[in-house]
């Protein structure tokens, strides 16, 4: 979950409205909404505020961001034997590694970037049927 989401969920855990939370913390609802929805970050006074108005502390509003940091630096085991080995290699064994990693590399790259093409074109094909049904329930359903 995000830090916006967090927010959120810590926010109806205690019961409160957007509105009340902003009352709270001195900011308007519209404030909280953009936090929650993280187009907006709260600076270090309100982030004080936020913590204290809904209880929690600072772990829990960052967890999910910090575990998504410590997870991209962690090396495996198996990943670390294979650096061991790249550094023995002479010029040639790592020119040679670089040019099969390479275009490993840009295949997958190739495959993801197909698919969220594909999620692109679907979710236009949804809003252009929703312009068509509006406040349909099959739609909502459909999406969710």
């Amino acid at each position: 979950m995000s830090f916006g989401g967090r927010i959120k969920e810590a926010r109806l855990l205690k019961g409160l409205t957007q509105a009340q939370l902003g009352a709270c913390i001195g900011v308007a609802n519209t404030t909280i909404t953009g936090y929650e929805k993280g187009n907006a970050y709260p600076d270090e006074q309100k982030l004080y505020a936020l913590i204290s108005a809904l209880g929690v502390d600072a772990n829990y509003l960052f967890q999910d961001e910090m575990k998504t940091v410590v997870d991209e630096c962690v090396i495996t085991e198996y990943e670390h034997s294979h650096i061991k080995k790249y550094r023995d290699l002479d010029d040639h064994g790592r020119k040679t590694v670089d040019i099969i990693l390479n275009s490993e590399y840009e295949r997958v790259k190739q495959i993801q970037d197909t698919r969220k093409s594909d999620v692109d074109e679907i979710a236009a094909a949804l809003e252009k049927l929703e312009e068509l049904i509006p406040d349909s329930d099959i739609l909502n359903f459909v999406v969710e």
